[in-house]
């Protein structure tokens, strides 16, 4: 429609000046010459101050070239009888375009306003809310999607830090062990220094006794086992000192055993007066202290390092105690060997365990039992396997530390 109107007011601006040089001509002689360019400025002119243009300002040049379109066969000044035909069929076409438009905007009002009925109906409620919750789900699966993403990166922080903790908790566990290894393999050379010396002061006292007259050399022998006696009547002394002190504290530890297994005979009494096989098993055991050979002893007094690191690791407060039946139903029915930390511990103290071998035994069956009593993929199986690795660790050490020291005594 702009088009159309555009043609019209131009070739209304044109049907103006061709009146006004009629009016100002006394003569119409047609076309005489082709227009000036101050020709198509005074119709640029027109054009703009015609009182239906509010949206059209054309250039000279644009006049010239829709002058032409308008009048391809009149090159010079047209009459207005010559425009007034070309009117008709502008001022046609125009109302043919406006009266389409009036058509094209009477069936939109009509199809708006049945659509403002059909929403006034309730007709489009269900499809509005079915959109409503399209948009709804749609932000729901947005946050639900960022929900995820935020949880997956904390639980990924959450590895990462459990891992550094172990590695340094590791780290931490191998320089204290190593530091007391160290320790004690220094504490055994020199009570091996001190023993060389000694057999070197008598070899050397022995060899002057022989330089001695016999008197004398018999003098000093008969003081030299009143020393010896002496010696051995303090050693014998030290040592049932020391049979006394363990026996006190194997008493003490079976009096809180005891304690212990009244409590637990308590407490499966008020749950129905049922005996576990752990508990009429620890009834039955019997402390039999005996006393113990040097080796034994230098094993108890090196393992004892050993124990108190693998007791340090986060997750041995969980293999500490024997099992409580209340805390784990159907275990003594499952496990056929149950063993714990303090078990292991007093069977060291007692002398039942004598060797590295034993011990790793005892040690690898605890770790078993959790094993199968619980899933593999619990947590706490995969703690026990955790603290199984540094505990196969920590005893290849104590092996090698325990090999060094037997091959330095054997020296």
């Amino acid at each position: 429609m702009s088009t159309a109107l555009l043609n019209l007011l131009f070739a209304q601006t044109i049907y103006k000046q061709a009146c006004e040089r009629e009016e100002a001509s006394s003569t119409s002689t047609g076309a005489t010459s082709a227009p000036s360019r101050e020709h198509f400025i005074r119709l640029a002119q027109g054009l703009k101050d015609h009182p239906l243009n509010t949206e059209f300002s054309l250039s000279p040049e644009a006049c010239r070239s829709l002058y032409s379109a308008l009048l391809p066969s009149n090159p010079g000044h047209p009459t207005p009888e010559m425009l007034r035909p070309l009117l008709g069929k502008l001022y046609e076409s125009f109302k043919r375009d406006i009266v389409l438009q009036i058509k094209n905007d009477e069936h939109e009002f009509r199809t708006k306003l049945r659509e403002i009925e059909q929403i006034e109906r309730g007709k489009w409620d269900a499809e509005l809310l079915k959109e409503m919750e399209s948009e709804k789900s749609q932000a729901y699966q947005q946050q639900q999607l960022k929900l995820q993403r935020e949880l997956q990166q904390r639980q990924e922080l959450q590895k990462q830090r459990h891992l550094q903790e172990q590695q340094k908790h590791h780290r931490s566990s191998a320089q204290r062990f190593t530091k007391s290894v160290s320790e004690e393999s220094e504490d055994h050379q020199k009570r091996d220094a001190s023993d060389t010396k000694k057999d070197e002061s008598r070899a050397t006292s022995h060899e002057e006794q022989e330089q001695k007259p016999k008197q004398e050399q018999e003098h000093e022998e008969q003081a030299q086992k009143k020393a010896d006696t002496q010696a051995e009547e303090e050693e014998e002394e030290e040592e049932e000192e020391e049979e006394e002190e363990e026996e006190e504290e194997e008493e003490e530890e079976g009096e809180e055993e005891e304690e212990e297994e009244e409590e637990q005979s308590e407490e499966s009494s008020s749950a129905g007066g049922r005996v576990t096989r752990q508990q009429a098993h620890n009834k039955k055991r019997k402390r039999v202290p005996s006393p113990s050979p040097a080796a034994n002893k230098r094993f108890q007094t090196s393992v004892t390092t050993l124990l108190n690191n693998i007791s340090s690791n986060k997750s041995a407060s969980f293999f500490m105690n024997p099992v409580n039946p209340n805390d784990a139903p159907n275990y003594y029915n499952l496990v056929h060997s149950p063993t714990d930390l303090r078990t292991i511990k007093t069977k060291v103290k007692e002398g039942v365990i004598t060797s590295v071998d034993e011990l790793e035994r005892d040690i690898e069956n605890m770790f078993a039992n959790a094993v199968m009593y619980n899933k593999w993929n619990s947590d706490m199986s995969h703690w026990t396997r955790e603290m199984q690795l540094e505990t196969e660790s920590l005893v290849a050490m104590f092996r090698g530390v325990q090999r060094n020291d037997e091959y330095k005594r054997r020296k």
